[in-house]
């Protein structure tokens, strides 16, 4: 049996964005090992010279400390940002998933204090989701997510944990229990290179929902080309659901 792992990463709403979003990939087991991380490591030697540099978008896009500066030069520029289109545009390496929240509508539609978190609300979704892809292809998988503090990611295992025994709103506890193993919270001086792969995945999401310009060079098209369809042609519903 298959394993896949799923990898994600976070953008918060904010004065820019009125989408929380919870996005990443997923990348089979032998894919993510043989593949993915010689080629990430491949590309951080050529560009910056170092494979323990931590990929951060924002970082990279800005350019301006440490070993980032080296993409004020415009031939490292180019070569880092030709070696991430070329990676996402192969689709047969992984898929992209997630969820976003317009958190304007979620708080005027359940303006409660009792409201879930819009964290929780989308990783359900997202699980759901997962939870699919690994029925479909009879695998099982392992999500990963980037540790925030002992006690967030404490709460996020727990809600985990409930979704694992109650299940879903549309996939029950049996598959998901069956399909799922656990939750992982690594660190990001772990240099995990699917967490870092899905740091660049959100952003062009909340730009593409809030009808802001992708920044240049833009992974978004090849982001949008490969979210999960459900194997059915929507990928608005199980690639990048729209909540509410």
């Amino acid at each position: 049996m298959a394993t896949y792992y799923l990898f994600l990463d976070e953008l918060k709403s904010s004065t820019q964005y009125k989408y929380f979003i919870l996005a990443g990939c997923i990348i089979e087991h032998d894919t993510y090992n043989g593949i993915i991380i010689p080629y990430i490591t491949d590309l951080k030697k050529k560009v910056f010279g170092n494979e323990t540099i931590i990929l951060h978008e924002t970082e990279i896009r800005y350019a301006n400390k440490g070993l980032y500066r080296t993409m004020k030069n415009e031939n490292k520029r180019k070569e880092f940002w030709n070696g991430m289109q070329e990676l996402f545009s192969k689709l047969d390496i992984f898929h992209t998933i997630g969820v976003g929240i317009d958190c304007i509508e979620y708080k005027r539609l359940y303006n409660s204090q009792h409201r879930c978190d819009e964290y929780y609300v989308g990783l359900q979704i997202v699980i759901e989701n997962f939870a699919h892809f690994l029925e479909f292809n009879n695998a099982k998988g392992t999500v990963y997510i980037e540790s925030r503090n002992p006690t967030e990611d404490e709460k996020l295992q727990n809600h985990y944990h409930t979704l694992k025994a109650n299940g879903t709103l549309f996939i029950g506890k049996n598959a998901i229990q069956k399909r799922l193993g656990p939750i992982s919270f690594p660190l990001k001086t772990d240099n995990n290179i699917g967490l870092q792969i899905a740091d660049f995945i959100p952003n062009p999401l909340a730009r593409h929902l809030c009808g802001i310009r992708q920044r240049k060079p833009s992974l978004y098209d090849h982001i949008a080309n490969k979210l999960y369809d459900g194997n059915v042609g929507l990928a608005n519903r199980f690639g990048l659901k729209i909540i509410p």
